[in-house]
């Protein structure tokens, strides 16, 4: 089982080392060239209990930091989870969420012909109706189906800084699936995370 994640802040990046040290080959994937070199060289961007450890244990081994500007569709060949952390609101609320960077990371993964097979996991906070917008998106765009030819779940993060690393391996997933297909498959990935399947 390998995976994406792309958005590697205080979020994405706790959750892609735990999804490493759990067993789950993983690339983690941001625009920020100098946060990747940072982490390519062992060194944590921010402060987090446990994620320095992890970074040191799974760094090159498990765990892939990679610029987006460097990936390529030979490096994601066999990749069946694809985990999107960014953020979309502008502060403070209540700002309308801005869904673009969110669209044009799915049509990167059609590009790149990851969707198709795969599993797509969106975890940042958005506005409802979102998960339908980008079924509707990828159906237009690419000619598939969800459930069929890939599939998208909204698995919301709930976790606080200072507690990510903790929190990401116990608390409950709450999986919102297109389908049952759809469910089966967000559960197995996160089954190996830990923490209650809802």
């Amino acid at each position: 089982m390998k995976s994406i994640v792309v958005g590697l802040g205080r979020i994405g990046l706790p959750v892609s080392l735990v999804m490493a040290d759990s067993g789950i080959e993983t690339i983690g994937v941001d625009s920020n060239e100098d946060l990747i070199e940072s982490l390519n060289s062992g060194e944590a961007p921010f402060e987090e209990p446990g994620m320095f450890e992890i970074l040191q244990a799974e760094l090159n081994d498990r765990f892939f930091p990679v610029s987006w500007n460097d990936i390529s569709a030979d490096m994601l060949g066999d990749v069946e989870n694809m985990i999107i952390t960014i953020g979309i609101h502008e502060l403070p609320f209540p700002k309308d969420a801005d869904l673009s960077p969110l669209f044009g990371i799915i049509d990167e993964f059609g590009r790149l012909g990851i969707l198709e097979g795969g599993m797509v996991i969106i975890r940042p906070t958005l506005p409802i109706g979102t998960t339908d917008l980008l079924i509707e998106h990828i159906s237009d765009s690419f000619g598939i189906e969800v459930g069929v030819d890939y599939n998208i779940a909204y698995v919301p993060e709930r976790l606080m800084e200072g507690r990510a690393i903790v929190e990401e391996r116990s608390l409950p997933k709450c999986i919102g699936a297109a389908t049952d297909r759809c469910f089966s498959r967000a559960s197995e990935l996160f089954s190996n995370v830990g923490g209650e399947i809802i």
